[in-house]
């Protein structure tokens, strides 16, 4: 029998900043214009998660698709992002990030920038201000 309660506290123990993300969302937050979303696979342990490391102090818990009910990379779950933040990928800046380069070439499929998070944050940061984010040089 598994024991949900010791697994949950496992989940969250296990959470950590990537050293220089928090700076990085913290910078990212305070650029004028720019949203940040969440966009995860997570089911409802995405609680967790904001329990431990408050995310959404940067950003907002939008597109889980526990609630969405679409999981990336299906296109559809790209094109009810943009849709419901009424952007328009060719004219806005539109940028997913994302671990995972099947999901990264689902989102450039759809249209948005993508971002292979490799785990340095460092790397995200220069992908970031070569994609135009110059607020974030250093």
């Amino acid at each position: 029998e598994v024991d949900a309660d010791k697994v949950r506290r496992f989940m969250k123990d296990g959470y950590e900043y990537v050293r220089g993300m928090r700076s990085l969302l913290g910078e990212l937050d305070r650029v004028d214009g720019v949203e940040l979303y969440a966009f995860s696979n997570y089911g409802d342990l995405y609680r967790l998660v904001e329990e431990k490391l408050e995310l959404s102090r940067f950003l907002e818990w939008r597109f889980v698709s526990c609630e969405t009910g679409l999981r990336k990379p299906d296109p559809a779950a790209f094109h009810m992002a943009v849709d419901d933040l009424g952007a328009d990928p060719a004219r806005d800046a539109v940028v997913f990030v994302d671990d995972s380069a099947t999901n990264c070439q689902a989102a450039e499929a759809a249209g948005l920038s993508a971002i292979c998070f490799n785990g340095d944050s460092a790397d995200c940061r220069t992908a970031l201000i070569a994609l135009g984010f110059w607020e974030l040089r250093v």
